[in-house]
């Protein structure tokens, strides 16, 4: 059995010395891409903050754009039902003042009712 023994104190030196010379030439060649993976690790970092803020001015934009189409949508509904109301009242206006009677004869049922009971448990 051959059995490699370990370095003992006396050839430590002799090992440090050997390898010495190509420590110093590798450590240049180590240094350079090194340095070189420094300078490109901003804009590496740099990547995930810029496509965010491209991505929230997207969504931001879509989000506005969207609303705006809301609100068109709505503002056109309400401009046809204020015509078509405004028609049908030109058309029928006895018929009109009634409903408009019935409807405010309602309301005022309702709200008599719920004042005499908000005030009955007093």
């Amino acid at each position: 059995m051959n059995r490699t023994t370990p370095p003992t104190d006396s050839n430590v030196p002799t090992a440090t010395h050997t390898t010495g010379p190509y420590a110093e030439r590798a450590s240049p060649i180590g240094r350079a891409p090194a340095l070189h993976g420094a300078g490109h690790t901003e804009p590496a970092a740099d990547a995930p903050r810029t496509t965010g803020n491209d991505t929230l001015r997207h969504l931001l934009h879509d989000t506005e754009e969207a609303a705006h189409q809301r609100w068109e949508t709505v503002k056109h509904r309400s401009e046809r039902a204020r015509d078509a109301t405004t028609h049908y009242v030109q058309q029928h206006p006895l018929t009109s003042v009634l409903v408009a009677a019935a409807a405010g004869a309602v309301v005022a049922g309702l709200l008599s009712l719920v004042g005499r009971h908000a005030g009955g448990g007093r």
